[in-house]
């Protein structure tokens, strides 16, 4: 087992191995590692027979391991799945690397980690059926009103930039920026669509849909704090979906927060769970002086 510097990766054998592996996400692909965080590098077990995707940022003169955004899911690769594979890359990697933080797959099995985080998924099928599948009170939510309308466009336009960057949460400005960075990257590579929510002309919601492959993601979900009308959230999603499922999956990007969590399952989302690693301050301070 080896690292293996991004100057130096072998890009077709490692597209191969992806590409070939049961546990495959659009998240390991190089076109996206590439933009989300251009100095990865790669962990490799024989001749590309597995492979581990490594986020790295640089500071201080130390390589940190952190999930970049946007970026929900990577780990080990294979053709199979192989818990004992999998746990000589994780003693190697935390062995090779200061861990802020990582997210395995949904597919990765591990019988000494135990820590997880869940993601809610719908595979591609007719609207009709999907929405079969909704709670009775998400479609009940989900029912057209008068008073709202429903736009969805591959641009995005200064009303919707401004709304992003007012009322986006979870970040500070500067990460904030970030994300608009990559959102805009990507707008311009034709993978970005937007739904929005206008309550009797003022917008009130706003969905930021990233087109990987055969899959739409929920990259961003912005709310008004406080709502015109508490059914425009299911109104959006339920837009995203007719307008989507039928050639795309789509993935809600998680999400932790029960209330998110339950929001995204009346949808009738199938809910997965893929193994983290999240270390503390205290756990990293204590990481320079122990091995």
């Amino acid at each position: 087992m080896k690292i293996i510097p991004y100057q130096q990766i072998d890009f077709e054998k490692f597209e191969k191995c992806i590409r070939e592996s049961c546990q495959y996400t659009l998240y390991a692909e190089k076109c996206f590692l590439d933009v989300v965080s251009p100095s990865w590098e790669l962990i490799v077990a024989g001749d590309y027979e597995a492979v581990m995707p490594v986020p790295i940022v640089k500071k201080w003169g130390v390589k940190w391991v952190i999930m970049p955004m946007l970026c929900q899911q990577l780990g080990v690769f294979a053709k199979e799945d192989n818990s004992n594979r999998n746990e000589a890359f994780l003693s190697f990697f935390l062995k090779s690397y200061k861990v802020i933080n990582y997210h395995f797959n949904t597919h990765n099995r591990f019988n000494i980690l135990n820590h997880h985080k869940t993601n809610f998924y719908l595979a591609q099928n007719n609207y009709q059926e999907v929405r079969m599948g909704y709670t009775i009170s998400r479609r009940r939510n989900a029912r057209p009103l008068a008073s709202a309308e429903i736009k969805i466009g591959n641009s995005l336009t200064k009303d919707l930039k401004n709304f992003f960057l007012q009322y986006q949460k979870g970040y500070s400005p500067k990460s904030t920026l970030k994300e608009l960075k990559f959102i805009e990257y990507f707008q311009s590579q034709g993978k970005m669509h937007y739904v929005s929510c206008y309550w009797k002309g003022n917008l009130n919601s706003l969905a930021i849909l990233l087109e990987l492959n055969n899959t739409i993601i929920l990259s961003g979900f912005i709310n008004l704090p406080k709502l015109e009308n508490y059914n425009i959230p299911s109104l959006v999603i339920d837009a995203a979906l007719k307008k989507f499922i039928e050639n795309k999956n789509f993935d809600f990007y998680g999400s932790q927060i029960p209330s998110v969590a339950e929001f995204n399952q009346r949808f009738g989302a199938l809910k997965t769970f893929y193994p983290v690693i999240n270390h503390t301050k205290l756990q990293i301070i204590k990481s320079f002086f122990f091995k």
